[in-house]
């Protein structure tokens, strides 16, 4: 056991010596390779770990998002501005000149649509108030993760697929709903092929393509009513489509 022990034991001793020998032999430029070998190394590894998804950089930081995050006028100033105040104050934030129409079927709805890069705003007011913001095709919007974390779990969801006639592909919709708060999100991709009735997930990592801001504490029925412009026949169908919040995960019919 002695004889082993006197064999086995000097060796990393030995080698250790030796390594310390040879390191503190080195020039300043041999540790500058060496450094940067290692760094490259580094570089090259995550490279291929991000390339393959093994990192999430959003893990650990969830950056949830607030009411005026998303829409941008309070809850109040929604209530008292009157058309001109409008758009003044769309020409201010966006530093544009919105276009003027009507709409509804007595055209008592007064609609402005001012659009920034890609995405499509319009206001729409009635006996000279605002109602309802939309925004449309809203490019890298907030995560539903980031909305849930800022605003808590929404009072509805509500998933739809819809095929429109003038393209071939359905629009598959995931929303949320927030009557108490007066905003409503929702994240739309199209699919090519037969996709009509399928299930989707409800994803924490879907993005807002678009966004309802509207006057808060009203019922979900009104909302639709009133607000999204619901004909009565078809509240009944829309409400059955929402459901009470089911956590992320759940796969909607």
């Amino acid at each position: 056991m002695r004889e082993d022990k006197l064999f086995i034991m000097p060796f990393p001793k030995i080698f250790l010596a030796k390594l310390r020998k040879g390191l503190g032999n080195l020039r300043y430029e041999h540790w500058l390779a060496i450094v940067g070998i290692l760094l490259l190394c580094l570089v090259a590894t995550l490279a291929v770990a991000d390339n393959q998804g093994l990192i999430d950089y959003e893990s650990n930081y969830i950056n949830p998002v607030s009411y005026d995050d998303l829409c941008p006028f309070g809850k109040e100033q929604i209530q008292l501005m009157n058309g001109k105040q409008i758009q003044r104050w769309i020409y201010d934030k966006y530093h544009v000149t919105p276009s003027e129409s009507t709409s509804g079927i007595d055209e008592t709805i007064t609609l402005y649509t001012f659009n920034q890069y890609k995405t499509l705003r319009y206001l729409s007011l009635r006996t000279d108030h605002p109602f309802l913001l939309t925004e449309d095709n809203i490019e890298n919007g907030s995560t539903f993760r980031q909305i849930v974390a800022g605003l808590g779990t929404p009072e509805r969801v509500y998933h739809e697929n819809y095929v429109p006639v003038v393209r071939e592909a359905t629009a598959v919709t995931i929303g949320l709903d927030y009557p108490k708060l007066g905003v409503s999100v929702w994240s739309t991709r199209w699919e090519t092929g037969d996709h009509e009735q399928s299930a989707d997930q409800l994803s924490e990592n879907l993005r807002a393509t678009g966004l309802y801001c509207y006057i808060p504490n009203q019922s979900m029925e009104d909302i639709l009513k009133n607000v999204f412009g619901y004909r009565p026949d078809d509240i009944d169908s829309a409400m059955k489509k929402r459901m009470p919040w089911p956590g992320f995960g759940v796969w909607l019919p």
